[in-house]
C-alpha cells in the first residue's frame, strides 16, 4: 500500500480503528505470556489478549487477574494506543485538560494521543474515567 503524500495526520486516523479492530479479531498466534487467572483457555478472546499482554499494549492487575468483563476507560485506551503505536510520551505540550493535572497518573499518554490528534477532548475535557 503506496502511503506517500498522505498526511501524517491521516495515516494515524487510519491506524487507530485497525489497532481496535485488531483487539476482536483472531489471532492465530501461539500465547507466550502467562496467562491471567481469569481468562480461560476457551475464553473467546482469550488468545487476543494474550497477544496483547505478550506485546506489553495490555496488563493484568496485580492478582493476576486481566477483568476481561471490565470497561475500558478512555485514559486506558489512551495507553494502549501509545504501547501500539510506540509514542513518545516525553515533552509533550500540555493539553490543559480542565481533568487532566500533571500529576494524573496517565497525563503522559493523554498529552501523547492529544498532541498526536487521535484522541481529542470535550469542553476542555478529556474525560479519563469515561468510555
Amino acid at each position: 500500500m503506496k502511503m506517500e503524500g498522505i498526511p501524517m495526520k491521516k495515516i494515524k486516523q487510519m491506524m487507530v480503528p485497525a489497532f481496535l479492530i485488531s483487539l476482536f479479531v483472531p489471532v492465530y498466534a501461539s500465547a507466550e505470556s502467562d496467562d491471567f487467572r481469569d481468562v480461560e483457555e476457551d475464553y473467546w478472546a482469550a488468545d487476543e489478549i494474550n497477544y496483547l499482554a505478550d506485546k506489553e499494549i495490555v496488563s493484568g492487575y496485580d492478582d493476576a487477574s486481566f477483568r476481561p468483563s471490565e470497561t475500558v476507560i478512555r485514559s486506558q485506551a489512551a495507553s494502549m494506543i501509545v504501547k501500539a503505536l510506540d509514542l513518545e510520551i516525553e515533552n509533550r505540550k500540555n493539553p490543559d485538560f480542565s481533568d487532566v493535572s500533571k500529576d494524573f497518573h496517565a497525563y503522559d499518554v493523554v498529552a501523547a494521543v492529544w498532541n498526536e490528534e487521535i484522541i481529542s477532548g470535550r469542553n476542555g475535557a478529556f474525560m479519563p474515567m469515561m468510555l
